[in-house]
């Protein structure tokens, strides 16, 4: 039996990094994809199989702040449901 050289030893390491990177290469986008699906990351919606069946008895205050361009002719504003 021949005995391994060293510089056979090192080709045979660098093929199979080169296996390793390529395959990790192919499966990074459906890995990606599995990933912001299970924690919501990048904007991936979450998505409720029911309702919540408790409720908050805290209020909540929301502002919105308006600022726009000076040059911008936009009309910024609250409407009622009614105007609507």
């Amino acid at each position: 039996m021949r005995k391994i050289s060293r510089n056979d030893r090192v080709l045979a390491m660098c093929v199979g990094m080169l296996c390793a990177m390529l395959s990790l290469t192919y499966a990074s986008v459906p890995l990606y994809r599995l990933f912001c699906q299970v924690t919501g990351f990048d904007g991936t919606p979450m998505r409720a199989e029911a309702r919540s069946s408790t409720t908050s008895s805290q209020v909540m205050e929301v502002r919105f702040d308006a600022n726009i361009g000076q040059g911008l002719a936009w009309d910024v504003g609250a409407k009622v449901l009614g105007d609507l």
